[in-house]
């Protein structure tokens, strides 16, 4: 008994000094990284969450604010409100909380992974308490300090998705702890409804937080085995199973069923398709399983937007397909002398089931490996502690895992100072990924900002040359050499041809945003009115493929402007009224349409106009616009009753 006491104080004492030494190599490895910038999407998602005072009523106005997903983003979205009010609103102190609750994130996992570890072991005894306890830790250490998390972990809007992994693992741990020990029925009520406010909250900080249900089935299923533990109620728990399985199936076929075409939306601003994305993921999975398991920061990037997509079936589709399938066929025909590998394999599988399946998503990105590499790692923890002990590796374990945590660490404190420095984390985005539109444009942005306007036009150059697919760069140059050296209308010929032959995406038509704003902020002479109104007249005429139709309701009702201007009454109303169709549910291009009618005297169009926006702003947001506009139609109608 007392053995037992000084086995079990020792084996606390020895983690309690291992989670302690692994902060410390984690926070060196991370804390050049927390002077790094804002990045992409942060300045949409991060930045605008502002509270005026420390309140319930106040997060919750900002939680309700946000729409970015099927259930919204609640918990990070109050996250961010609260960095801002308390903090000077600079990345520091945003990048710092990621890394806090990754540090937290990896306790849980250590929990899980020693209950999961156990499991398993106890089916075939590999390794002694002692062995499954060092696994664990060094599993949790390897996935804490892998290179691929500086993405997450240093990028302060993916908080998303580390808030929905941290609320997943919890579940699965409280899940574990519910069928592996024995407890009374108050504690396991408390269990349970934990377990269920885990899996809300992981859905109210990411949408994939459903995934919840599915690793908690997949563990049942694979580790646990329906097996009894201490004298439990194996039925109640085979029925709790079931219910998951059944809720997971009836939640995706109502989401199916009911928000299939919003689900598939996405697509139109895409240069690929859902069958393209499902060719090409295979190939992702397999980039992703090499970056986890031989990771080289030369490979690891925030930019990935130039991945090839797979356009037909081919070799390109069937090789990576087969490896994926050899992988899932060796894991089931092992699995009674090697569970570990169907675990990994599943674990890695279900944690892309959504984002790397038939969602419209980018096709690569880093942070969708958040939780996945606890797939990869795991298997390879296990086997290649297996290998040492059966072979009988003189070299001992703890010098064969300190080397891989060093190697692991020394790559993650190299892409810590990458990513520190603005000038330094595009620059070799750019070396590494010279094809990435999003690297090409980052450092276009870098030399404006800095003044270096015949630097900023080269490098445009230099970027239409690598990527003559896409316009985007062209557009740009024809608004800093206008704004520069004045009216270039072979240049203006130029982007027209180039504009008209290659199908233009969101990124052109965010540009041509910037030129119309710009244009009517009067920052530059050229390009004029006749320039700005040619480009968005090509705009217009070869758009309709790739974009979402509010992106092209917009152009349509820019455009209108743009004609009017120019006196062309007849084809900005005709524009105006396109506006209205491609969005017929918008109430800006009914309300511009409607102002349209009247400036050209025809009361009765005006008139249906305003009945259509009556019906489409329920909620009264236009509703002090409505007023004036049917006030100057009461006074057209008025003019023409007295005529």
């Amino acid at each position: 008994m007392n053995e037992s006491i000084r086995t079990g104080n020792r084996s606390a004492v020895f983690n309690a000094v291992a989670a302690c030494g692994l902060f410390v190599v984690l926070l060196l490895c991370y804390y050049q990284g927390f002077n790094g910038p804002f990045l992409l999407d942060d300045v949409s998602s991060v930045i605008p969450a502002q509270i005026d005072a420390l309140s319930i009523s106040e997060l919750t106005r900002v939680a309700n604010g946000d729409k970015s997903s099927f259930f919204g983003r609640a918990i990070p979205v109050m996250s961010f409100a609260l960095n801002n009010y308390l903090g000077d609103g600079s990345p520091y102190g945003f990048k710092v909380s990621n890394f806090l609750l990754h540090a937290i994130t990896g306790v849980a996992i250590y929990a899980v992974l020693l209950q999961i570890f156990t499991r398993l072991n106890e089916y075939q005894k590999f390794f002694s308490t002692s062995e499954i306890n060092k696994l664990a830790l060094f599993c949790t250490a390897a996935w804490a300090l892998h290179p691929l998390q500086i993405s997450t972990v240093l990028y302060v809007v993916q908080r998303m998705a580390m808030l929905s992994a941290l609320f997943s693992i919890l579940a699965l741990w409280l899940f574990l702890i519910l069928r592996t020990t024995a407890l009374t029925k108050p504690k396991r009520a408390l269990v349970i409804v934990l377990m269920g406010t885990s899996i809300l909250a992981a859905c109210l900080s990411k949408e994939n937080g459903v995934l919840a249900f599915v690793y908690i089935g997949f563990v049942e299923l694979v580790v646990l085995r329906f097996r009894k533990y201490d004298g439990q109620l194996l039925t109640f728990y085979r029925r709790i199973f079931f219910a998951i399985v059944a809720l997971t199936v009836l939640s995706a076929a109502f989401l199916l069923s009911t928000q299939y075409p919003q689900l598939l939306a996405g697509y139109e601003v895409r240069d690929y398709g859902i069958w393209e994305r499902l060719m090409t993921e295979p190939g992702v999975l397999l980039f992703y399983l090499k970056l986890i398991a031989l990771p080289n920061v030369a490979d690891m990037s925030l930019y990935h937007d130039a991945y090839p997509v797979v356009r037909s079936f081919g070799l390109a589709v069937m090789i990576p397909a087969a490896v994926l399938l050899m992988l899932i066929t060796a894991s089931l025909l092992l699995y009674r002398k090697l569970p570990i590998l169907l675990f990994g394999v599943g674990f890695f599988l279900i944690s892309h089931s959504l984002e790397s399946t038939f969602l419209p998503l980018e096709l690569v990105f880093e942070h969708r490996n958040y939780l996945a590499l606890i797939g990869v790692l795991a298997p390879i923890t296990w086997l290649a502690a297996l290998a040492v002990k059966s072979l009988e590796i003189r070299l001992p374990m703890k010098l064969l895992a300190t080397a891989a945590l060093a190697l692991l660490s020394f790559q993650t404190f190299t892409r810590s100072i990458e990513w520190s420095d603005t000038v330094l984390l595009h620059r070799q985005a750019l070396i590494e990924h010279p094809n990435s539109l999003r690297a090409l444009n980052e450092w276009t942005i870098h030399l404006s900002a800095q003044g270096l306007n015949n630097k900023t036009m080269a490098h445009l150059e230099y970027s239409h040359q690598i990527r003559p697919d896409s316009p985007h760069f062209l557009i740009q140059l024809l608004m800093y050499s206008g704004a520069i050296n004045g009216p270039n209308e072979q240049l203006f010929t130029y982007v027209r041809e180039q504009m008209a032959s290659n199908p233009l995406k969101a990124e052109e038509i965010a540009t041509l945003r910037d030129i119309y704003d710009y244009f009517h902020q009067e920052r530059f002479e050229w390009p004029d009115l006749t320039v700005v109104t040619g480009l968005y007249q090509v705009a217009t005429t070869h758009s309709n493929k790739l974009l979402k139709a509010p992106v092209e309701s917009l152009l349509f009702q820019q455009y209108s402007v743009l004609l009017s201007e120019s006196g062309l009454t007849e084809k900005a109303l005709v524009a105006a009224k396109r506006a209205t169709q491609l969005d017929p549910v918008a109430p800006e291009p009914l309300l511009q349409l409607a102002q349209m009618q009247i400036d050209l005297e025809r009361a009765a169009d005006a008139t249906n106009t305003l009945r259509q926006l009556d019906t489409v702003d329920r909620h009264g947001k236009f509703t002090a616009q409505r007023k004036t506009i049917t006030n100057k139609l009461l006074q057209l109608s008025i003019a023409e009753l007295e005529n």
